[in-house]
């Protein structure tokens, strides 16, 4: 009888090798990380605030809730003194400094749950609305307007010139107005994913681990569900002549594309999972992944498959009988 070794490559979303030496945290670190993400942030805020996420993170292994107020802190004070130097820089650092703060205290002792990340991801979303709003109506203009124009006119530069410019343009003006504040969810939630990446990698760094968070075990909550019943219930109604049914369409369709990434995830969960089952390499897995973004990003097929799979259970399809590691021979 022999005792079998745990195979350190099985349930990772990415096969690694097993975990090295811990790495004592430090303030003089941390702020460093709080540093140079917000000078990072200037080039690439994804890369920025995953390196806010690590000094953040890091400044809690030390000091826990005190360090957390450090990084805020720390943070606060070069976003303020930024605003003498370059405003915008300014306020996409505090967006992101917001997100990071957020995101950090939601993932302290792996206590996140999809209810905070996403309470996260809707209150900077708001916050960075009203704040565009102030400065739209300073302009004279309102949040509608000025997000409606920012996004056709980017549209135009990224789509050619000519006859296919126009069609391409009025075929989706209607979407844009549509789903207008869907940008601000947007970056909010991509700026959390690459908080969430830092603070995940720091969190290996200290703890000596290399194994992170399974998407494969993701399950979208139920009040996913609630919350994109109602978003539903109120587009139909948008559309029935009730009082402010613009607002009511604007934001219930919002509501609904904004919670379908829940869903998404789920779906890409499912797909994770068959990785781990027959054993998918590294390039194979990256490939694939690449492919199923585009395919999601034109048909919502993930998303789609990810809340059949709340009562489907697609996963318990895939359940295989293991060894039992006590009695293997």
């Amino acid at each position: 009888m022999m005792n079998e070794a745990p195979d350190p490559l099985r349930k990772q979303i990415i096969p690694a090798p097993p975990a090295g030496r811990s790495r004592q945290p430090h303030d003089a670190h941390a702020a460093l990380c709080v540093l140079v993400g917000s000078i990072l942030g200037i080039v690439s805020p994804l890369i920025g605030c995953c390196a806010l996420g690590c000094g953040i993170r890091e400044f809690m292994e030390t000091r826990q809730l005190k360090g957390f107020a450090l990084g805020a802190l720390e943070g606060a004070a070069i976003a303020a003194a930024s605003w003498f130097f370059d405003a915008g820089y300014a306020f996409s650092l505090a967006q992101g400094l917001l997100v990071a703060l957020g995101v950090t205290w939601c993932m302290r002792d792996r206590r996140a749950t999809a209810l905070g990340i996403s309470a996260v991801i809707a209150s900077v979303a708001c916050i960075t609305m009203v704040a565009v709003s102030v400065i739209a109506s300073m302009a004279g203009s309102n949040i509608a307007e000025f997000s409606i124009a920012y996004l056709l006119s980017t549209a135009r530069e990224t789509s050619g010139n000519g006859i296919e410019q126009t069609v391409f343009i009025s075929s989706i003006a209607p979407i844009v107005q549509m789903l207008w504040p869907l940008q601000y969810v947007l970056e909010a939630a991509v700026q959390a994913g690459a908080v969430g990446l830092g603070v995940q990698v720091m969190r290996m760094r200290v703890d000596g681990t290399q194994s992170a968070a399974r998407l494969s075990a993701f399950r979208a909550p139920g009040w996913s569900v609630a919350v994109l019943a109602v978003a539903i219930i109120g587009f139909g109604l948008s559309w029935a002549g009730v009082p402010y049914a613009h607002v009511l369409r604007v934001a219930s369709a919002t509501v609904a594309m904004s919670v379908r990434f829940i869903f998404a995830i789920q779906g890409f969960g499912i797909m994770f999972a068959l990785f781990e089952h027959h054993r998918v390499g590294c390039a194979m897995r990256t490939m694939l992944v690449i492919i199923a973004v585009v395919v999601e990003m034109v048909s919502f097929v993930f998303s789609v498959v990810g809340l059949v799979d709340v009562w489907a259970n697609f996963r318990s399809l895939l359940r295989i009988e293991r060894p039992s590691s006590r009695n293997a021979m």
